[in-house]
């Protein structure tokens, strides 16, 4: 345990700042046979910079503005990128938006390493330089927190804090590895599933026969773009970038008019039918057309038929793409044409000497199972990969507002909290839609804010917003079997049996509140994602604890509190909904 004293100071303090600069481009002996490591914005990822992508000559150093740049130091950018870093692997040189940061006596360039680039965003985003820009001056400006002992910076504990923030980033960095392992492991289970219907022996009753045999496919077109009257009708139309592996299509980024299908190759195509990207970023993926809509060119549409289901079609197409792809393009950019795709061998269940469509539809409802399963795994390790993404922002956050080492302090007796009126407000909310405990939080944070639903929770800022342990014991008790009031399914939590319980009383006035806000909030709840609501929940709770609405000092504290999570837009288009409700007057009393 560490007991310092943490004291602001500036940059120029601590360290000696060295701007580099760029030798001119048009000059060769600047650059051609150049040995001397020269380093962008681009090279700045956190890492040791040994080697760099470009070189300058003896010239270039002579009769440039370039610094040396000694081995060991803090590289920061200040410019369009500000705040990436690095450290100097070896002696080097660097562009004009780069600072390099040379500790003086007693300072740890590994502290400041992983402290400065929060300053720094910080000193951006309410700078007055427009672009999110520093410059020089700003940078010596910054000022940022540093232990003290004596009255003299305390070198060891920098160093203490350096290595304790290096220590935690491992373990971060340990749970996203074992994360994107499970996230590997989850697609094995349904690509080993795919190999045992269609890559191993086949069943006797089963044939290989080619996919122009039992289906037929066609293609869109690209009305003109220079006539805009083909535009911005009401007919759907489908590019190959918009196909994902989405079997439920309902909407497309361009609309078209009935003049446009009349004079071009493009043509409307039936709910279920299948779509395959030809070529371009996406070639081999799949959609498939919950509405009526036209396709590009770049698109191959599996009409349906009474052979084989497009549903059967879409797994084999899964399953095969990658071999496809592989076998017949290898390196170059691939194209997949019709013709070769009529081509492709499938194997399809037979009965009777008649394709078997009972028996692919089977095979359709193993397959979904298995990828409902793997996406509800594959949500909840989404989730967890994003708290793991947000705990570095946040130790750093915590460092810089010194609470990262500190001296043990008595723990204070919380106030215990009557949870069944809470877990009341949840029987609400679930009641409505299903959704995870976060979200469930922050509906209730502004329930309680907003409304005046007295639910006494204790609410504190947290990685993910306003929350307090109360809202995860009300849910962990309501999943209990002599309860029974929730239920969890995968991410998300649902009402159970028991939850008649909660809605007894429906005179409470947890429950009449509680009611009333959801009645006027549904409209925006339900459209809006679990970003907005986490932002929007933030951002009150921002305004109530500064007793402002003024845009930058609000997207000052939110960048501290999520840095890099939200832009200064989103910020402002929830102030602007903040306002139009009236909830700043509320928030600010």
């Amino acid at each position: 345990m560490l007991n310092t004293e943490q004291k602001l100071v500036k940059l120029s303090d601590v360290c000696e700042v060295k701007i580099g600069g760029t030798p001119r481009r048009d000059v060769g002996k600047y650059w051609k046979g150049g040995s001397h490591p020269w380093v962008s914005v681009a090279e700045l990822n956190g890492n040791i910079i040994e080697n760099t992508k470009e070189k300058i000559t003896d010239d270039g150093v002579k009769e440039s503005n370039v610094k040396l740049i000694p081995t060991g130091t803090v590289l920061l950018s200040f410019k369009m990128s500000v705040g990436k870093v690095a450290i100097a692997g070896t002696n080097l040189y660097t562009n004009e938006a780069i600072a390099a940061l040379l500790p003086k006596k007693n300072i740890y360039g590994k502290y400041l390493f992983y402290v400065v680039p929060t300053i720094a965003k910080r000193g951006a985003v309410s700078g007055s330089l427009g672009q999110g820009n520093l410059n020089s001056k700003k940078i010596k400006e910054l000022e940022i927190p540093l232990p003290f002992k004596n009255n003299q910076p305390d070198l060891e504990g920098q160093k203490f804090i350096a290595n304790k923030i290096e220590s935690l980033f491992l373990k971060v960095d340990e749970g996203i590895q074992k994360i994107d392992k499970a996230n590997s492991d989850t697609e094995k289970i349904l690509q080993g599933q795919l190999v045992n219907i269609f890559g191993s022996k086949l069943p006797t009753n089963w044939k290989v026969v080619p996919l122009g045999k039992v289906c037929k496919t066609t293609s869109g077109g690209t009305p003109n773009r220079a006539i805009k009257e083909y535009y911005g009708g009401s007919i759907p139309w489908l590019k190959s970038g918009e196909l994902n592996d989405n079997k439920n299509i309902t909407e497309s980024k361009e609309l078209i008019t009935e003049k446009a299908l009349q004079n071009s190759n493009a043509k409307i195509l039936e709910p279920g039918t299948l779509l395959m990207a030809m070529y371009g970023a996406t070639v081999g993926k799949l959609g498939m057309l919950k509405i009526k809509a036209a396709t590009n060119q770049a698109v191959c549409a599996f009409l349906k038929n009474k052979s084989v289901s497009n549903d059967y079609l879409f797994w084999f197409l899964y399953f095969y793409r990658d071999s496809l792809i592989r076998s017949a393009f290898g390196g170059a950019q691939p194209n997949i044409s019709q013709a070769l795709i009529k081509n492709i061998a499938i194997p399809i269940p037979y009965k009777d000497g008649d394709p078997d469509i009972k028996e692919q539809e089977k095979v359709v409802e193993r397959l979904n199972k298995i990828k409902s399963h793997i996406s509800k795994i594959e949500h909840i390790l989404l989730s967890q990969e994003n708290s793991f993404e947000m705990l570095k922002p946040s130790i750093i956050s915590y460092t810089v507002a010194g609470k990262l080492v500190t001296s043990p302090q008595p723990v204070a007796k919380k106030e215990k909290v009557n949870i069944f009126p809470i877990q009341q407000a949840i029987g609400a909310i679930l009641k409505r839609f299903e959704r995870g405990e976060m979200i469930v939080a922050k509906i209730l944070y502004l329930g309680q804010t907003i409304r005046n639903v007295p639910l006494n929770i204790s609410f504190t800022p947290q990685n993910f917003g306003p929350y307090d342990q109360a809202v995860k014991k009300a849910l962990t008790a309501g999943l209990a079997r002599n309860n029974n009031f929730f239920a969890r399914k995968g991410y998300v939590y649902g009402l159970s049996q028991g939850s008649e319980k909660l809605f007894k009383y429906s005179n409470s006035n947890v429950l009449r509140t509680m009611n009333g806000f959801l009645d006027t909030m549904m409209p925006y709840f339900q459209r809006a994602s679990s970003a907005d609501i986490e932002r929007l929940a933030t951002i009150c709770e921002i305004v109530r604890e500064k007793k402002t609405t003024d845009e930058n000092e609000v997207y000052r504290r939110l960048s501290e509190w999520k840095p890099g999570k939200f832009t200064l837009q989103e910020a402002q288009k929830t102030l602007s909904f903040i306002r139009a409700q009236g909830w700043d007057k509320i928030l600010i009393q």
